[in-house]
């Protein structure tokens, strides 16, 4: 996929957690690889952890775990949501997913 090439030959471009981020969008929604969209989704946020889409990468890992069965590792991901974005806009949306108060 281009998008994987795109971040391995250029990850220190500023562009390369947007690229990440779409790739783990793709994969979710797209094409049903949910795990590989997970992945993808930690990777724009381990590129910029304090960039305008960390908080949205956060959000959608969960969202990733969660169609891919992996309810435990969705909840943990909820859980360091929380502690990084405590007025976050998408505490609603993920407490309704993975059921926690």
């Amino acid at each position: 996929m281009l998008l994987r090439k795109l971040l391995a030959r250029h990850e220190r471009d500023p562009r390369a957690p947007s690229a990440a981020f779409t790739l783990g969008w793709v994969l979710m929604n797209e094409l049903g690889r949910p795990r590989e969209a997970a992945l993808a989704f930690g990777r724009a946020e381990a590129l910029a952890p304090r960039g305008n889409l960390a908080e949205d990468a956060v959000a959608r890992s969960v969202e990733a775990w969660y169609r891919a069965g992996e309810l435990s590792r969705a909840k943990a991901e909820v859980e360091r949501y929380r502690k990084s974005y405590p007025q976050g806009r998408h505490q609603t949306m993920l407490q309704r997913l993975v059921g926690t108060p």
